[in-house]
């Protein structure tokens, strides 16, 4: 897909004066103009955010009366429970809380309600269970209690205090206690954006002093990053803060956690939410996130590594589910012909716990913001999560739905919803008219914000675009484009639905791409989509790229061609060798079913997961082109298989006869065509001197032999000829059962023009 330019490259004297200012690459003072970033304060807060960020937390209404509470809880010597939420910003803010009571000298009790026994938040059940256990005096909550007028109602004629610290979006009656939520409207304090852990570092900020703060802004960080707030102002101090104080403030048991998913050194945003983040939320997820909180407050070495291993089992879990429900909505919206404005699905075997994570990966493939339900046999109905896209506000347009459910919460970018079964399709349709009038454009067609020229991308460059972290939310991750033709390609040795990818010196990984590879190793125009950022390996700066998509206008004829019924008999880069159906008439029976398969790829919408298809008429049964597969799976409906490029593995053959031992296969095509295409003699001895000099080298695929010839510098489409040349002249062999190249007793010289000749006027059929 081709994106759009986020915007136009400004000339102006702000910019100008940025990038003068604070020693910036233009481009990089670009976009942090048009963040919105316009004046030399604010670029500088922005670049490098300090303590003044940090607010004063008596800005909050109840802050002082919270205070003095807690002052004579603990003068009075009474019991007090810490009331957290099972996500990762809820358990960071238990941590803090806990373990700020405890170096004071008291010790309180803490808990964390399990999803599925006790749902979310404080309810009237959870609050009994709390009497029952601990016999509060005092309740504090974290990351919830901020919609629960009745649950403190219900506490006061138990005789329990209640203290309310929480980040979510208030209902228009707040509980009738002390409390502070940054989201509350019209007070004093500026900032709105702060997570749960946030707002239970503010209490202790209120409690003691700003340097108690930092020992637990590196857990407020890790929170802050997890719950997808808005990363900017205060957030963007806590966790720069945070970030930088990991090795000294981070608890022994997240050290763990992390040194076991090879997070050495200072972690990046990205390292939190894609490899720490799911793991700590997989034990609320799963039923029981004091798992994760224990291995926040433990330090003793035994039970971390229990702790630790508890928690890898149940992300397995938990993964597992999640893939499971992710292919099955898959198979329900590859055959759905609605075109809704939001995606919103419910099955009763889908577990509700793992739903949000489900969704974020919807969301990425569709580019629509979705909702997904499971059953909650303990509530009776449907409870669902939802995540949003662009600048959706999930959360407001399910609040002008609520006249048809019994609960909702939540922020813009995520949400959590129940309702009953007879009210769900009148939800559904609420929804899809509550986003009807959203600018579409602006959701589906990707961005990128920097066009960088090869010369440009350098350490210098990568060192001050690091000044920008940490991305996320409100502070995105600029994706570059950058025009290159030459790529050599190769899959991960342990991991081969990913690429390895070198270009221009740098490496790249493009995940999930191999079915690429030939396509991206085509010697052709492309344009390239990505992220660049700097990572240390043996203490040396490094430039780690992540590619995110790619586009390569050269094969709009490709799709052309394919859609008129055309076949691409062998694509050597420059030009496509093309013949119509009836040409194949000599290779395959008449009236048979027949796949068509083909190294070269090309940018088209696949059809199939398992395998990459591309539809030739309207019945696939018929005929099909099977383009660059990861596997031969799935093929039980077709009679012949065609090869439309050379097969090098004899192996690969003898695997497709014993799998399908009706079917017919024909290989090798690519010799008995004619062809419009001359190699000049020296190109051909260049590539004998390099076939004999190959000793230990195996090609067992056709992706091997361009990674090879790449580096002589020698045209794929040029070898491929040539090397067909040579076997026929028997000046090389090629064991096709080794995968091996040997010289043979003829050798490739002047003598051998004469044959070349004859045999050149072969290939053209002359």
């Amino acid at each position: 897909m081709k994106y759009e330019k986020a915007y136009l490259e400004t000339l102006n004297d702000s910019v100008k004066y940025m990038q003068n200012k604070f020693k910036l690459p233009y481009k990089i003072a670009n976009y942090i103009y048009h963040l919105g970033y316009t004046n030399e304060t604010d670029i500088d807060n922005y670049l490098y955010p300090n303590e003044k960020l940090f607010h004063d937390p008596f800005l909050f209404p109840d802050m002082e009366k919270i205070v003095n509470r807690i002052n004579y809880a603990i003068a009075n010597n009474e019991k007090i429970c810490i009331f957290g939420d099972y996500d990762v910003d809820g358990i960071g803010a238990t941590y803090i809380l806990c373990k700020f009571f405890e170096e004071k000298g008291l010790k309180v009790d803490y808990f964390l309600p399990s999803r599925y026994q006790d749902g979310y938040g404080l309810t009237i059940s959870s609050i009994d269970k709390v009497k029952d256990l601990y016999n509060p005096n005092l309740i504090i909550t974290v990351d919830c209690g901020i919609t629960c007028v009745e649950e403190v109602e219900y506490l006061k004629k138990l005789g329990i205090d209640i203290i309310i610290t929480d980040h979510h979006e208030p209902a228009e009656c707040l509980p009738d206690c002390l409390k502070i939520d940054c989201k509350i409207k019209n007070q004093n304090y500026p900032f709105h954006y702060l997570c749960g852990a946030g707002m239970a570092l503010k209490l202790v900020y209120a409690l003691s002093n700003f340097e108690s703060c930092k020992k637990y802004m590196t857990v407020c960080a890790i929170s802050t990053i997890s719950d997808i707030v808005e990363l900017v102002d205060e957030n963007r101090y806590i966790v720069k803060e945070g970030l930088k104080n990991f090795k000294e403030y981070c608890p022994q048991g997240l050290q763990y956690l992390f040194k076991q998913n090879k997070i050495i050194g200072i972690p990046t945003a990205k390292d939190i939410s894609f490899k720490i983040a799911p793991k700590i939320n997989a034990t609320g997820r799963m039923g029981d996130a004091s798992i994760s909180l224990k291995l926040y407050l433990s330090n003793n070495v035994a039970e971390i590594k229990d702790l630790y291993n508890k928690v890898i089992s149940m992300n397995d879990t938990r993964q597992n589910l999640c893939n499971i429900i992710y292919e099955s909505i898959i198979n329900i919206l590859s055959n759905s012909k609605e075109d809704k404005n939001i995606i919103i699905l419910k099955d009763k075997n889908w577990e509700c716990g793992v739903l949000g994570i489900v969704c974020s990966k919807v969301v990425e493939k569709f580019h629509k913001p979705v909702i997904l339900f499971g059953y909650d046999e303990r509530l009776n109905m449907y409870v669902g999560s939802g995540r949003s896209v662009g600048n959706i506000d999930l959360l407001s347009a399910v609040n002008n739905c609520a006249n048809v459910l019994e609960n909702f919460g939540g922020h813009k970018y995520a949400c959590g919803v129940s309702i009953l079964e007879e009210k769900f399709e009148s939800f559904c349709a609420l929804m899809d008219n509550e986003l009807k009038d959203l600018e579409n454009k602006e959701i589906i067609i990707p961005k990128y914000e920097i066009f960088i020229e090869e010369n440009e991308l350098d350490l210098n460059f990568i060192k001050k675009l690091d000044l920008l972290e940490p991305f996320g939310v409100a502070n995105p991750e600029p994706v570059f484009a950058m025009q290159t033709n030459s790529l050599v390609c190769s899959p991960m040795k342990k991991h081969m639905q990913h690429l390895l990818i070198e270009f221009k010196g740098f490496n790249a990984l493009f995940f999930n791409h191999s079915k690429d590879i030939y396509t991206l190793s085509y010697n052709a125009n492309k344009e390239i989509y990505f992220n660049a950022n700097l990572e240390f390996y043996m203490r040396k700066p490094l430039i780690k790229i992540n590619i995110k998509d790619y586009f390569c206008n050269d094969y709009k004829q490709f799709n052309q061609d394919i859609a008129k019924g055309a076949y691409i008999l062998q694509d050597n880069y420059q030009k496509a060798f093309k013949f119509n159906c009836s040409r194949l008439e000599d290779y395959r029976e008449n009236n048979k079913k027949t796949i068509f398969i083909s190294y070269f790829n090309a940018d088209i919408n696949y059809k199939f997961d398992v395998v990459n298809y591309l539809y030739i008429s309207s019945n696939v049964c018929n005929k099909a082109l099977l383009i660059s597969p990861l596997s031969f799976n799935n093929l039980e409906n077709f009679n012949e298989i065609v090869f439309i490029e050379p097969v090098f593995s004899t192996s690969l053959l003898g695997y497709l006869n014993i799998k399908y031992p009706n079917m017919k296969i024909y290989a090798n095509l690519f010799k008995q065509e004619k062809f419009d295409y001359k190699v000049k003699y020296d190109i051909i001895s260049n590539v004998y001197n390099i076939l004999i000099s190959i000793k230990d080298e195996i090609f067992d695929e056709i992706y091997l032999f361009k990674k090879f010839i790449n580096k002589f510098g020698i045209k794929f489409e040029d070898f491929i000829v040539a090397f067909n040349i040579l076997i026929d002249l028997e000046c090389i062999a090629y064991d096709r059962d080794s995968f091996k190249i040997y010289k043979t007793d003829k050798v490739y010289n002047e003598k051998m023009l004469n044959k070349l000749k004859v045999f050149e006027r072969v290939m053209k059929g002359d």
